[in-house]
């Protein structure tokens, strides 16, 4: 099944959206049944940017964008932008 690395940046000021629906982001993010989309490895970035990579295996970007449509920072506004890249791992564990 195809890799998609996906990129948040997130919302000016969103601080407090985060904070207050982080715990069901990552809930939703960590629950096993997302139909045939995979969530592989996510993470906010360390560098201080405002955003985070979320690395998805799914059949196509269709489903892809459905499941992360209902991500609860999407439903309230915490992400400003979200690119999608398709990603073909060729070393590594998910080659």
């Amino acid at each position: 099944m195809p890799y998609f690395a996906v990129l948040y940046d997130y919302a000016p000021g969103s601080d407090p959206l985060r904070e207050h629906h982080r715990a069901a982001h990552r809930a939703y993010l960590n629950e096993t049944d997302h139909g045939t989309v995979a969530v592989v490895a996510t993470g906010p970035w360390s560098d201080g940017e405002p955003g985070a990579l979320l690395v998805v295996s799914a059949p196509g970007p269709g489903e892809l964008h459905a499941m992360l449509d209902r991500d609860p920072f999407r439903l309230h506004g915490a992400v400003a932008q979200r690119r999608i890249r398709s990603w073909t791992p060729v070393t590594g564990p998910w080659a």
